[in-house]
């Protein structure tokens, strides 16, 4: 692992690739590999999008993305997508429909596997890598799945909320919470009829609206440079507060590798338990009693 996380250091795609593989299934050796990538990774800026199916999201990032590579800069974007339930890898979806084909872009999908808020737990792994890489912007595009999107927000320095005019989202989003999550609120596809109600709806729902709403149409290009100018806007001015956020994105990310290797201690406790199954199919035990067994035996203080 430490040839490759050399390799990784110095922007080799091949070396990227499999250090990605690596991280997201675990392979042996890979937390010693992302050790020693943390340590000498470079400052990123992280972009969280997110908004319900349909908003165009996938066409937005990838116009976002060009808009980027115009001013010369090394972009990775990780595209979040629903799990196969057959293979439990990801389902590219949209991603088919990415053209940034450039040298200094690098798209990942990985598969959500299940994890809560369309995020999968390998996504704060694979930051560490495209950051040890040299990747000035790292890009999650998430699957849009309702109230479980606000877990890109601990993950990511900005949120943009996509939303487009027409749909009724936006009340379903502010029913669900997911507006406070924003920090920058994109109305894509505002060459439809109702962009500009939508607009002045947000505004009225939301007193901190003003600066931090862009229209776009991502098919046209209409409005994308605009939304790359806001989102350098915010991190000038909002920059003390990025760097604060930085130590709770740490702890997401601390979270989840707890997580993995508390879920394989469980799996160690219950292989090698003597639970008598038969005695809690007939009630004569109860899961309860013997969840709390198990952990005095051989996992936690009860």
């Amino acid at each position: 692992m430490k040839n490759l996380a050399e390799q990784v250091l110095k922007s080799d795609l091949l070396s990227i690739s499999r250090a990605l593989s690596a991280v997201e299934n675990r392979k042996e050796g890979y937390l010693d590999l992302l050790d020693q990538l943390y340590k000498k990774g470079k400052q990123s800026k992280v972009l969280g999008f997110t908004g319900a199916p349909g908003v165009g999201k996938s066409t937005l990032v990838d116009i976002y993305v060009s808009e980027l590579v115009k001013k010369n800069k090394k972009v990775a974007v990780i595209a979040v997508d629903p799990s196969s339930p057959f293979s439990g890898g990801a389902i590219l979806g949209d991603r088919i429909r990415m053209q940034s084909s450039y040298d200094n872009v690098f798209i990942r999908s990985v598969a959500t596997r299940g994890a809560m808020g369309g995020v999968s737990d390998s996504v704060f792994n694979m930051i560490v890598v495209f950051r040890a890489a040299g990747y000035e912007y790292i890009i999650i595009e998430t699957v849009g799945v309702g109230q479980n999107e606000i877990s890109i927000s601990r993950l990511s320095d900005l949120t943009l909320l996509v939303m487009n005019p027409g749909s009724g989202d936006d009340i379903q989003m502010m029913k669900a919470g997911i507006m406070e999550i924003g920090d920058v609120f994109v109305i894509n596809k505002c060459d439809h009829e109702g962009a500009d109600e939508l607009e002045a709806f947000l505004k009225s729902s939301f007193i901190d609206m003003n600066g931090k709403l862009v229209k776009t149409s991502a098919k046209s290009g209409l409005g994308v440079d605009k939304l790359v100018e806001l989102v350098e806007s915010v991190y000038v001015n909002e920059n003390e507060k990025i760097k604060q956020k930085s130590k709770s994105i740490l702890k997401e990310g601390l979270k989840y590798l707890l997580l993995h290797e508390t879920s394989m201690k469980v799996d160690e406790v219950l292989n090698n338990a003597n639970v008598s199954l038969d005695d809690v199919v007939n009630a004569s035990k109860s899961p309860y009693s013997e969840m709390k067994r198990l952990l005095k035996g051989g996992f936690l203080k009860w």
